[in-house]
């Protein structure tokens, strides 16, 4: 599953349901070691759901760790 903050990617794909990547331990982690906990999250979420993508602000290497939701697409 990849994990895109760019909406073109999945612009001609089919939404297949929302996902969310947050955990309570990544409250407690560094934000890069969260950034990757909550990319971990949205990809086995989006696996779960047969999802190829998940379209997620978490995508971005400026991400600051304010929203950790998905929606996860098949393309």
């Amino acid at each position: 599953v990849v994990v895109t903050e760019n909406k073109a990617v999945v612009a001609s794909c089919t939404k297949v349901g929302d996902v969310d990547g947050a955990s309570a331990l990544n409250r407690l982690l560094l934000r890069d070691k969260a950034r990757d906990a909550a990319l971990t999250q949205l990809k086995a979420a989006g696996a779960d759901l047969g999802a190829s993508h998940v379209l997620s602000p978490v995508a971005d290497i400026k991400w600051k760790g304010e929203d950790y939701k998905g929606v996860a697409y098949r393309c």
